[in-house]
């Protein structure tokens, strides 16, 4: 094995554990045993109804090869966001197969070897890999808990720059605390960048979702900022791989990001063209499955509430958007345990915390997206479990 290794690069697991909690759930799946999952993250698996109107016009079109993206799906994007009161320029739209390639092109074109890029934690793995698949380090600052919601922990931020920091990677709102950026989070991020002449790059891909607070978009005339979002959370369709990334600030680093971008994305061409070219029809019919969505997400933290409100072993955070709700059980000293005994007794399957780089064994993870039915079955055996079996 030693032999065989020599020929793979070490960026990339060739022996990775396996973990006992998704080998059962496999395991069950297989025997066709129903289960309560509670982790539903897949809108085109979770019973919403998609307008018609969308592949009206789908069809094969002539290649046109274009670094950029073709001009009538950027125009659409610059329509998605005129409609949110937000001006963009055509110029500064870049599209890609979806976030991750967003977040791949932009460490290619910031950072060299070693390099370090900052990451929030708790948060979705996926920007992690990606990093160091890139070659770049990735550093993570903290997120905290306040009263109501989560907040940035700015101390922790200025503490993890260095000479070798290149950028800020925000999500907001934040996969899977759901909190999104306040006015003064925002203003002192484009001062602690400006002063570090580090680039903010921000995941806005749950931004349709939000609960009570305004949206509010980080932008910004002086520091670099790049922004990323897609078809996948916006029409809930993921399986068409379609996203952007924006590039703003300073006219001088916008010019040369742009020219920098147009090489990369010329490299790989990898947006096929059909679905660019119903791009605008996608964003006009994305209200339908939006509203689906909001009321699905809307039900399910009513009847989360509803449930565990006033439950003394039970405590949550109110997500302010996205499409999940974290909560820690009192009491509970082995999260991957209590998951399996959840998923094997009950045959409900939640994420233990650790899946978003949690370090408390009592914190777990649900989706909100998960059909009324299952969920509400699912969240009556989980509260079942917890109060009285575990």
């Amino acid at each position: 094995m030693v032999f065989i290794m020599s020929y793979f690069s070490n960026k990339i697991p060739l022996n990775p554990e396996k973990n006992q909690l998704l080998m059962q759930l496999q395991s069950l799946k297989e025997k066709n045993v129903p289960i309560f999952d509670l982790t539903h993250s897949n809108p085109t698996l979770a019973g919403f109804e998609y307008p018609s109107e969308i592949f009206q016009n789908f069809q094969l079109p002539n290649y046109k090869p274009s670094p950029r993206g073709l001009v009538e799906a950027r125009e659409a994007i610059c329509e998605y966001y005129s409609q949110k009161g937000r001006i963009i320029s055509i110029d500064n739209i870049f599209l890609t197969t979806g976030s991750s390639e967003s977040m791949s092109f932009c460490l290619k074109m910031l950072c060299d070897f070693g390099d370090e890029v900052c990451l929030p934690s708790p948060g979705y793995p996926l920007y992690d890999y990606i990093a160091k698949l890139e070659n770049v380090k990735p550093i993570y600052y903290s997120l905290k808990k306040q009263e109501l919601h989560w907040r940035m922990d700015f101390q922790s931020l200025e503490n993890r720059i260095n000479h070798k920091t290149k950028a800020i990677v925000i999500v907001q709102p934040n996969n899977p605390t759901g909190n999104i950026l306040t006015k003064g989070e925002i203003e002192a991020l484009i001062e602690l960048a400006f002063k570090n002449k580090l680039v903010l790059i921000v995941d806005e891909v749950f931004s349709d979702y939000c609960y009570e607070n305004d949206f509010l978009h980080l932008t910004s005339n002086h520091a670099p900022v790049i922004t990323l979002n897609g078809i996948s959370k916006i029409a809930g369709l993921p399986q068409l791989k379609l996203g952007w990334f924006i590039l703003e600030g300073n006219q001088e680093f916008t010019q040369t990001a742009i020219d920098s971008m147009e090489t990369i994305a010329d490299t790989y061409l990898s947006v096929n063209t059909p679905i660019q070219m119903i791009l605008g029809q996608i964003l006009e019919n994305a209200g339908s499955i939006q509203m689906q969505i909001r009321d699905r997400l809307t039900k399910n933290l009513k009847r989360f509430k509803g449930l565990f409100g006033n439950q003394k072993r039970i405590t949550y955070h109110i997500p302010e958007g996205g499409w999940y709700i974290v909560f820690s059980i009192l009491g509970c000293i082995d999260g991957d345990e209590f998951c399996l005994n959840l998923l094997t007794q009950k045959f409900v399957f939640v994420y233990p915390g650790y899946m978003f780089d949690f370090m408390e064994e009592d914190i777990f993870v649900i989706s909100l997206l998960t059909p009324e039915i299952e969920f509400n079955e699912g969240l009556r055996r989980l509260m079942d479990f917890t109060m009285w079996e575990y």
